[in-house]
């Protein structure tokens, strides 16, 4: 009654009233009705009045905003004060949704006066429901259509959650009490999800996401037949989303997987299709959907992870490609890195050299992760690496250049990861092959593949810093060489050496070997189109030149040498024609992996090997050093590296202690003039080797003594007297020693040997008493074996094989080498090959002994021919029976003899 009696004093709303009037008279009415609460039963007369007042066509259509928004808001109220009832009829329900709608776009602009109010509509309007009732309306789908429509254009990032949350309450009632989605509906929310919408409107397109998930059940059926009818039928009405219909399954599923579980396995049509761009777009979008959510489809939905797994084997190459590329998203997960690695295990043959180079990549990417091995098994692993190794050999070369460069830098990352040093070590195991395999692709027959491969040793293979590592990642590679990689490696420092000579020249201004060396650099650096630019930089630019020299000293330290280079290519800078060519010859002639440090650490690395009791690792590293210092000898000026090699050289391992003795004696000659309080311990140590020790000793320290020692003249001559009165006997037990030293004494130093001293010694004793004596019994019955290593063969032939290698020392070393001298050795030598091993014919050689004989015989006839003096000597027949030897009957003479042949060519 109180509400009638407030109504009654408010006067009518007529469209015939002044703007200004009717303004107030609205207004006044949305304060009264704002105070008015939720009436039950029969609607009171006057709301009723009001309510036919207010859906006038003139009012609702007033030509003043005003007079529109406070109609709007006083509708709200009714719809408030009379639900569940509306309180007009429903005829006249299109022409109020229109106005409120039209209102409600407001909202997108949070600063406007009326913002407040239209958000208390919108409260109103999700609370009493009353968007439900346009679903009775003749044309209620095209107001739901519109409602949606507005709904998602009003949206703005500043509105609160709390009127968002009102938006999408009123859109998830409609689908909930909808029968039948409305056209358009689905379109107009979809189109949220995809560009250029999605990034234009992310406010809405949040709310699509909500509205998905909290709609599930309601739009389930709708989206399935919206793809399936573009999956299955071809036929798409779907308008502008049609060319986005892949990335809208794709940001479905992100969303609300559940919504599109059913449409999944209708892709096997596009992913199987017969054209070549649908099976692309469609192995893209399964690769984005099995790589969503953490793997979830992959793990769960194994049909699809299979279909996906088949396109491997596609027949267009780009199918192929693409699946490949698509593996890095999911290499992470363990379960389906196994079954990729079976897909690249295929695929490595491919045809096409793409696909093999992007396999490539694939397994590197792999193998560079340590992390990685334990989520492989040892045979996966095996499998990985088996990959790279047939693809360095690849027929084409920018495959074969991929799989070096991957295996290079996959060694570089492991061993530069930054763990502890044994959990490197157990990591780099697994591509302990790569330094190996590399080195043997130095034998490739193209010169592009030795000059990679020599930038990728010096440069990519082993970490710079810290130097422990680096060190002992070259330990670690090196021992997993054969001799042929050993080779490899001693040919690319030599090469480094040669390349460091030639710049040298070319920096001094050496016109005589200017032409050598330019035809030198040439042949050794790939890119070398602009060789005649960099030789005009060296001749101008004297700072680069004097830098370059800097670089070019042996005892420069690694990082020294790297910095040097650096500040060069930093002033040469990238845009000079000739940046490439000049950075090539710097990374070979950079420093070459170790220094003066690193030989003091290689050296600790021996001594650790022999404490763990592994003389076999430590005899490996020794034979780093050796070849390294063959090549820089300088590095060995150190006293505490000395000293322990000389102790080294006292060890019980014969091997490491040869091979000690041995890199001193390579090395003696740096040691010249040098004072150092190691080298009178050293001097000792050699002359009781060349004495007391084994003709390998005797060798080497006879070389040391020669080279180093300043008064070698005086200490050989007691040497060689102490020799020549205890022990030129053929039964004393050093004999072989004494042989073996007056030989090397005869070739270092032959001005010792008088005539008689000569002829006393090498003619009389090792000619007369040793070679042409037999002194075991004849050896009739008893034939033996083909081939025995020295070792196991008699002491007379061992000593009679150490007298041949001594005579060809003595003809070498001798300053006149008259035919006295010369022809009596080569016809020694021919009858040795000519007697079939046995000189005296008595038959007291068994058939390995003779082997060896004919084998040193011809070796040493060999590398007396090989000298350009004494070649003159050698007769046609000589040479016809030196030639024999490739015949001989057994097959180690034949292979051991071509190799000296193939050494000496």
């Amino acid at each position: 009654t109180v509400m009638s009696q407030n109504l009654n004093k408010l006067k009518n709303i007529s469209p015939d009233l002044s703007t200004d009037e009717l303004v107030n008279r609205l207004q006044s009415l949305e304060i009264m009705l704002g105070k008015i609460d939720q009436q039950e039963g029969d609607l009171p007369t006057t709301i009723t009045s009001l309510s036919s007042q207010l859906i006038d066509e003139d009012i609702l259509n007033h030509k003043d905003r005003q007079v529109r928004f406070s109609t709007a808001i006083c509708l709200g109220e009714l719809f408030r004060i009379c639900c569940p009832q509306p309180p007009f009829s429903l005829e006249a329900l299109k022409s109020v949704f229109h106005l409120l709608l039209f209102q409600l776009r407001g909202l997108s602009n949070p600063k406007s006066s009326h913002y407040e109010k239209l958000c208390y509509l919108v409260e109103t309007i999700a609370e009493v429901k009353c968007c439900l009732l346009c679903l009775d309306v003749e044309e209620g789908n095209e107001i739901v259509l519109e409602i949606f429509q507005t709904v998602f254009m009003c949206l703005h990032p500043d509105q609160g959650k709390r009127i968002q949350g009102f938006l999408l309450e009123i859109l998830h009632c409609l689908l909930q009490e909808s029968e039948n989605l409305p056209d358009g509906v689905l379109e107009t929310m979809l189109q949220y999800l995809v560009e250029p919408l999605s990034k234009d409107r992310p406010v809405a397109n949040k709310m699509i996401g909500k509205l998905l998930d909290k709609s599930f059940n309601q739009l389930e059926q709708y989206i399935r037949i919206f793809f399936n009818n573009w999956l299955v039928t071809g036929t798409n009405e779907s308008g502008e989303l049609s060319a986005q219909m892949y990335e809208l399954l794709y940001q479905i599923h992100v969303v609300q997987p559940q919504l599109v579980t059913n449409v999944l396995p209708q892709l096997e049509v596009k992913v199987k299709g017969s054209e070549v761009k649908e099976r692309l777009d469609g192995v893209q979008v399964l690769v984005r959907l099995l790589s969503a959510r953490d793997y979830l489809l992959a793990r769960s939905n194994k049909s699809l992870w299979q279909m996906f797994l088949s396109r491997f084997r596609d027949i267009d190459p780009k199918v192929r490609l693409l699946c490949l590329q698509s593996c890095k998203q999911f290499y992470k997960e363990p379960e389906l890195l196994v079954d990729l690695v079976e897909q690249w295990n295929d695929r490595h043959c491919d045809s096409e050299e793409s696909i093999r180079r992007e396999v490539i990549k694939l397994v590197s990417m792999v193998l560079e992760s340590p992390e990685k091995y334990t989520l492989l098994s040892e045979e996966a692993l095996t499998r990985l690496c088996d990959i790279l190794r047939e693809r360095m050999l690849d027929k084409k070369w920018q495959v074969r250049k991929t799989a070096m460069t991957s295996a290079a830098i996959t060694h570089l990352k492991i061993w530069s990861s930054g763990d502890t040093v044994d959990k490197i070590k157990t990591s780099g195991t697994c591509v302990q092959w790569v330094f190996e395999k590399l080195l043997h692709q130095y034998y490739q027959p193209f010169n592009q593949d030795k000059c990679y491969v020599t930038n990728l040793i010096i440069k990519h293979l082993f970490p710079v810093a810290p130097p422990a590592i680096r060190y002992l990642s070259m330990v670690t590679a090196f021992k997993a060489c054969n001799e042929n990689a050993v080779l490899a490696l001693t040919e690319i420092l030599r090469k480094r050496v040669d390349t460091c000579a030639c710049i040298r020249n070319v920096i001094d201004r050496n016109t005589t070997d200017k032409f050598h060396s330019v035809n030198v650099l040439s042949r050794y650096i790939p890119e070398n189109e602009h060789m005649q630019t960099f030789l005009d930089l060296l001749d101008n630019d004297r700072k680069i030149a004097k830098n370059i020299r800097e670089m070019l000293k042996q005892n420069l330290s690694v990082e020294a040498g790297l910095k040097i280079r650096d500040q060069i290519l930093s002033q040469l800078g990238p845009e000079h024609r000739c940046y490439t060519l000049t950075r090539s010859i710097l990374d070979i002639t950079v420093s070459p992996m170790i220094d003066k440090e690193g030989v003091t650490l290689l050296i600790k690395y021996v001594w650790d090997d022999l404490t763990a009791d592994s003389a076999d690792d430590a005899e490996c590293t020794l034979k780093l050093i050796k070849l390294i210092l063959r090549n820089n000898s300088s590095l060995l000026s150190s006293q505490e590296s000395l000293d322990k090699l000389l102790q080294l050289s006292r060890t019980d391992e014969h091997a490491v202690s040869l091979t000690a003795v041995e890199i001193i004696a390579d090395n003696s000659g740096d040691l010249r003039g040098v004072s150092l309080p190691a080298l009178p311990h050293i001097q000792s140590a050699m002359i009781s080797f060349a004495t007391q020790s084994t003709p390998c000793y005797a060798k080497h320290a006879v070389k040391y003594l020669s080279q180093t020692c300043k008064d070698s003249h005086s200490i050989l001559h007691k040497v060689l007297m102490r020799l020549r009165e205890n022990h030129m006997d053929f039964e004393d037990d050093k004999v072989n020693t004494a042989i073996t030293t007056f030989g090397c004494i005869a070739f270092y130093e032959p001005q010792i040997f008088t005539n008689k001293l000569a002829k006393e010694i090498f003619n009389k004793f090792i000619m007369k008493d040793i070679l042409c004596k037999d002194r075991e019994s004849p050896a009739k019955g008893r034939r033996g074996k083909s081939w025995e290593v020295e070792s196991k063969l008699s002491r007379e032939v061992q000593i009679k094989l150490c007298a041949l290698k001594a005579l060809v020392r003595w003809i070498l070393g001798c300053e006149d080498r008259e035919d006295g001298k010369l022809l009596p050795c080569l016809k020694l030598f021919c009858d040795i090959i000519e007697s079939e091993g046995d000189l005296m014919n008595q038959g007291c050689l068994l058939s390995a002994e003779k082997a060896h004989m004919r084998l040193k015989a011809s070796t040493c006839l060999l590398r007396l021919g090989t000298n350009k003096e004494c070649n003159r000597a050698l007769t046609y027949e000589q040479w016809y029976k030196l030639t024999a030897t490739v015949t001989d009957p057994c097959q180690k003479v034949r292979e051991l003899f071509i190799k000296k042949l193939t050494k000496h060519a």
